[in-house]
């Protein structure tokens, strides 16, 4: 089946990042993959998403997949992706890593309103941090925590903007050697399982951490090559 793609329906939901090496299924020799650079856009529950995707021979064994998608308001006008092919194609495109395992970095953003943040939580806690130095006060606005739980690996944030110019704090989650095999619902199941670290880190949700330590085994951290 072909891969589905991410309707980010969650409301906090702004990009994903997938960098990916997907392994051959097989040791026969495959034909050649020249390297290919597509960019192309699709609705979702909140607007339209662009995508970027590459597809190119990693080595003799491997194929580098790498997909970018993100909501059309996050790129001013002078950036905006011009569309090189439908979306129809390039999910056709994707089927060439349908059935492979791969190992993937995983990125995703998410902008959260301060009104959403438990009041109790870290985030909240630092975000009145300050202090007085040489007669000018200083601020903390943003920082980066380092996760040593699998297969997360790092959280930045920072105070932004969203769309409607309202004060919000952007997030931004990173998990690194993520094993599983590329199926229609890769990039769903990846989408969820960076909500669960949200969850987890953001909301401190208990029931969200029990879920992200009960994960299906493929979204396992690897321990061999990175994406």
């Amino acid at each position: 089946m072909p891969i589905r793609l991410p309707e980010f329906s969650d409301k906090y939901a702004q990009a994903l990042r997938v960098c990916a090496f997907a392994g051959e299924a097989s040791k026969k020799k495959r034909r050649p993959l020249e390297k290919q650079y597509l960019q192309s856009s699709y609705p979702t529950d909140n607007g339209t998403a662009w995508m970027g995707l590459i597809l190119e021979d990693a080595d003799d064994d491997h194929i580098h997949f790498h997909i970018d998608l993100a909501f059309d308001h996050l790129f001013d006008e002078s950036d905006k992706r011009f569309e090189t092919i439908s979306v129809q194609q390039a999910i056709k495109a994707i089927d060439r890593v349908i059935g492979l395992n791969a190992n993937a970095y995983v990125c995703a953003q998410y902008s959260i309103p301060f009104g959403d943040l438990p009041k109790r939580g870290i985030l909240a806690s630092l975000l009145g941090t300050s202090t007085e130095v040489c007669g000018s006060e200083m601020c903390l606005t943003g920082a980066t925590m380092n996760i040593d739980g699998d297969p997360f690996t790092k959280l930045r944030w920072q105070i932004g903007e969203d769309e409607d110019d309202e004060l919000c704090i952007d997030v931004t989650l990173e998990a690194d050697q993520v094993i599983a095999e590329i199926t229609d619902d890769y990039l769903i199941a990846l989408a969820q399982t960076m909500r669960q670290g949200i969850d987890c880190f953001v909301f401190e949700s208990q029931s969200d951490k029990a879920s992200h330590e009960n994960q299906p085994k493929a979204m396992s951290k690897a321990t061999s090559r990175t994406g």
